[in-house]
């Protein structure tokens, strides 16, 4: 399976764009996509986890903020975990949005693999991280 080939090569490489070229493939196989379906369904896909990672990087933001800052009062604490329930609210909206706009590329079992083999590659590139 290529898609085998391409996590061992991350061990050895460690580059993100090696994961990325790696989840493309092995997320390419489980769905089964069209070349006339890849070339609308990667640009969509790649601004979805661009503004996934741009919520979750500020999520994690907020976190570490409130990690580091121990003497931090009552209101201000509220105030950060509001923003964090807002921005997963966003990211959960984000989901919706991307997810009507994939099933006009690709069928819904191709959405449904998709989400499948999404977790799928998260376990695969997990396990072999801390087998390193």
């Amino acid at each position: 399976f290529i898609y085998l080939f391409w996590i061992a090569t991350l061990s050895v490489y460690g580059q993100n764009k090696s994961v990325e070229s790696a989840r493309v493939a092995f997320l390419s196989q489980k769905i089964n996509i069209t070349p006339v379906q890849a070339e609308k369904f990667w640009p969509l896909y790649n601004e979805y986890t661009d503004k996934r990672a741009d919520i979750r990087k500020a999520i994690r933001l907020i976190y570490s903020n409130m990690e580091a800052a121990s003497d931090q009062t009552t209101e201000k604490i509220k105030q950060n975990i509001g923003q964090v329930a807002s921005l997963k609210h966003e990211e959960v909206n984000l989901e919706k949005e991307y997810y009507t706009k994939y099933l006009i590329v690709i069928t819904p079992k191709q959405l449904a693999d998709l989400i499948a083999a999404e977790r799928e590659f998260q376990k695969i590139l997990i396990k072999k991280v801390s087998e390193d």
